[in-house]
């Protein structure tokens, strides 16, 4: 497992896949955004990018998209939105990995933080299935299925969150890192 992550590493897998998340971004997510904006004649938030939704707004969004927009939203969610979670997480996964090598930190115990895009793949493919199943027992939905819904999406939030916070920490260690050994040199 080791030798792999080291292998993503590479500059060049971190180029790989962010190349692939814009491609998702540019060619799917915003053509059935604004194909589900269209329908519901405003900007409509699907569930996995709020931080929270009760079974309510769950209820009146789904009325406003009508069936032609849970259609879309249903193959956002099961086919496109189930290949993103991937890219991304190995976009970041390959970054962590880039950026423990250039800190020295990767075989130093500092693994742990793969836990993080891990997590975040699974949380976002249980969210999807989630969304999947509302649409398919639309109206009948229940306040606790719903509930537990949002805690995973705001706990995919929480995640990324996290990841963001972990890739501006490496970051920034790599800047003290580069003050210090020019520093250094200078002396």
């Amino acid at each position: 497992m080791k030798n792999f992550l080291h292998k993503l590493g590479s500059w060049y897998f971190p180029l790989i896949f962010l190349g692939i998340t814009v491609l998702f971004f540019t060619l799917f997510f915003n053509k059935y955004h604004a194909q589900l904006n269209e329908i519901a004649g405003k900007e409509f938030k699907t569930l996995d990018t709020r931080f929270l939704y009760t079974s309510d707004e769950v209820i009146k969004d789904f009325e406003l998209i009508g069936e032609e927009g849970r259609a879309i939203h249903r193959y956002l969610s099961s086919v496109v939105d189930m290949f993103f979670p991937l890219a991304h997480g190995l976009l970041v996964i390959s970054i962590f990995s880039f950026l423990l090598q250039k800190l020295n930190l990767f075989k130093k115990g500092y693994l742990w933080v793969f836990i993080i895009p891990l997590v975040i793949v699974v949380l976002d493919v249980f969210e999807n299935f989630n969304t999947i199943k509302f649409i398919d027992n639309f109206p009948d939905l229940t306040e606790t299925s719903v509930a537990n819904a949002s805690r995973i999406t705001s706990f995919k939030h929480i995640f990324s969150i996290l990841s963001i916070g972990a890739t501006v920490l490496m970051l920034c260690g790599l800047a003290f890192n580069a003050v210090i050994n020019n520093f250094n040199k200078s002396k």
